[in-house]
């Protein structure tokens, strides 16, 4: 994992001062004094890299003036622009941004989980009430096993015809639809035409035990696929 940053500089306070620059001379000129900080950035401020410093430049001259050549003077003024010089919070803005989204995280997520939760136990609830309701003239919205034909997942759909005893009898849908769960399935023509005229029969108690559609006999173990939910006629 490699992650990119800058090293950044940061000026925290300024000052002109007339000061002594030549112990020798007594001479003064005007000196700007800038309080700076180096941080890392990474898209913006992520704390600094370095202790607060003072630099000098003597204006009339143009020139940075090196901390070996400074009077006493001089040092007495960088020390107390130093010293009015806040504590650089902001350098740490990217890293305040981080943890509040952490701990904003760690608050919503156990929420919108709870909600997701309550919501897949509602909607689990809801289709096994209509698998166990299930009655002629519902339509079966399937999930259609894995085969050698098949290039993805498919769905289906099979009109419930009648249920005798351990029985049960469909008519399957002309079509089949690329997808995994009912809103797939619910994209295919519910009208009775677009049905096949054949009837199917099924095993009823693989049905309500598994929502498997399981051809007979029931000792082959085939499994043609499994009932996502049942739409009642007219809905």
């Amino acid at each position: 994992m490699f992650i990119i940053y800058d090293i950044k500089e940061k000026t925290l306070n300024s000052r002109t001062v007339l000061t002594e620059i030549d112990p020798l001379t007594r001479s003064k000129s005007n000196v700007q004094l800038d309080v700076y900080q180096q941080y890392m950035s990474i898209f913006g401020p992520f704390g600094p890299i370095s202790m607060q410093q003072v630099r000098a430049i003597d204006l009339e001259r143009n020139v940075e003036i090196p901390k070996k050549e400074w009077s006493e003077e001089l040092k007495s003024e960088a020390q107390n622009l130093k010293a009015d010089t806040p504590f650089a919070w902001q350098l740490f803005r990217n890293i305040y941004i981080i943890a509040g989204v952490f701990i904003a995280m760690s608050v919503i997520a156990p929420i919108v989980n709870k909600n997701r939760a309550e919501k897949a136990a509602a909607t689990s609830e809801a289709t096994a009430a209509s698998l166990a309701a299930v009655a002629p003239g519902d339509v079966l919205r399937v999930f259609l096993m894995p085969s050698q034909q098949m290039t993805g997942p498919q769905v289906t759909l099979m009109k419930v015809i009648r249920i005798d005893g351990d029985t049960l009898v469909v008519k399957g849908h002309k079509e089949v639809k690329k997808g995994f769960n009912a809103e797939d399935a619910s994209a295919l023509d519910h009208n009775e035409a677009a049905f096949n005229a054949e009837e199917k029969k099924y095993n009823f108690r693989n049905f309500k035990s598994n929502k498997l559609i399981s051809e007979f006999p029931e000792s082959s173990h085939k499994n043609i696929g499994t009932v996502l939910d049942a739409v009642k006629p007219n809905t």
